[in-house]
């Protein structure tokens, strides 16, 4: 039996979309419901290489106060503790956040309000096969807790699934979070194989950026 291990674990991430608020949050974002998958809350599409993509975003404003937010494109990434997270505006994009054409920018809600707007993307002619996954972010810019400052919408996009090779089935995993001067790693197991079997594990870091270089390998046997 072998156990694969898939670093960041963006399988867990697309177990719900972040279209709903968390305690203490203003803002609210959506997409357009044609495209919406109703069961991820994410836009959920296959790709082409080469191809432009737009996607749409709501933001709404149900408070009674002006809010000032950046919108922004982000990486998917596992939250310290556990669950799913995206990156900050700060945060450099080494995943798909890096197809975004659109630039950041800033919007102005009054109370009640809503805006909508056109996050556009173009998809690399190198793309491999895969499962890409981004977050259309919204950073609220009047609130001090950084918690529960930003929300998102998530992009999910796949490109010839069945040839993908596993462990690197899912694209840019190898992506650790950092907060508060500490980073961590989120590792998924995947059982294939009888129980009883003796697990035989292996680790490989790559760089994101030269897949060639190897950073990091370990083997466990039982």
């Amino acid at each position: 039996m072998w156990i694969r291990l898939v670093l960041a674990a963006i399988v867990f991430w697309i177990a719900a979309g972040f279209t709903n608020p968390m305690d203490g949050q203003q803002l609210v974002i959506s997409g357009d419901s044609d495209r919406i998958n109703p069961e991820l809350g994410a836009y959920v599409e296959d790709i082409v290489p080469g191809d432009k993509r737009e996607y749409k975003v709501h933001v709404t404003n149900p408070t009674d106060e002006e809010i000032t937010a950046l919108l922004y494109a982000a990486d998917a990434m596992p939250a310290l503790g556990g669950g799913k997270d995206f990156t900050l505006p700060s945060d450099p994009d080494t995943g798909s956040a890096a197809w975004y054409r659109a630039p950041d920018r800033s919007i102005t809600l009054k109370a009640g309000e809503t805006q909508s707007f056109t996050m556009e993307m173009q998809i690399p002619e190198s793309v491999e096969p895969g499962q890409y996954v981004s977050v259309i972010g919204v950073y609220d810019q009047s609130m001090r807790e950084s918690a529960a400052r930003k929300i998102g919408l998530q992009v999910v996009l796949n490109y010839k699934l069945d040839e993908a090779k596993p462990p690197e089935a899912v694209p840019h995993a190898a992506v650790y979070t950092l907060e508060n001067g500490k980073a961590s790693l989120t590792i998924l197991l995947v059982n294939e194989g009888d129980s009883l079997s003796e697990p035989e594990i292996e680790v490989r870091l790559k760089r994101q950026d030269d897949a060639s270089e190897l950073l990091f390998k370990k083997e466990i046997n039982g």
